[in-house]
């Protein structure tokens, strides 16, 4: 049985991510803006990391809309530059209907039209999960995990993050793991 204090520290101290969330290429100097307005919106950024996507990577990041006829335009886009991908907290009811709130606001402040809309953010906890593997998922990028500012290699955050998805138990993915 969990005590209050186990309780706290899980939940509070230590959540798991509940939204998985990036900026687009080319809006990466909003980086620091976006990062203010996530955390005034009351969400929690857990683990963020600079990625350029390869065209594999993208590819089945972006699977749902291998039919639709944006996506070979879409995939093209989304290779181009950057992007700054987040593991995120919100301890809230719908935690991808805030999350869509806050994406449209974002996308009708900086915006350019409806590709280059500035983010992208997960609809669903099966594709939180495999949003945050597929962008998690390099070798050469460096994370910063938010509780302590701490900068490591994101093969170790991989292997952390192994344990959110199931496959380890490597402890949790909010910086309080030892490395």
């Amino acid at each position: 049985m969990k005590t209050l204090t186990k309780y706290y520290e899980d939940l509070v101290l230590n959540p798991e991510p509940n939204c998985f969330c990036m900026l687009k290429p080319g809006f990466a100097e909003y980086k620091d803006e976006f990062e203010k307005l996530l955390n005034l919106q009351g969400w929690k950024i857990i683990a963020q990391c600079i990625k350029k996507f390869t065209r594999d990577e993208i590819e089945d990041f972006y699977i749902m809309h291998k039919d639709k006829p944006f996506y070979h335009k879409l995939c093209d886009y989304m290779i181009t530059d950057d992007c700054v991908c987040y593991t995120c907290y919100k301890n809230c009811q719908d935690p991808f209907k805030d999350m869509d709130s806050f994406k449209k606001k974002i996308r009708d402040e900086w915006g350019e039209d409806e590709m280059r809309n500035g983010m992208h953010s997960s609809d669903s906890d099966d594709n939180v999960k495999r949003e945050i593997e597929l962008a998690f998922n390099c070798v050469n990028e460096r994370l910063v995990l938010s509780k302590n500012k701490r900068s490591i290699t994101s093969e170790e955050f991989y292997s952390a993050l192994k344990s959110y998805t199931g496959e380890y138990k490597l402890g949790n993915i909010n910086g309080t793991f030892d490395l």
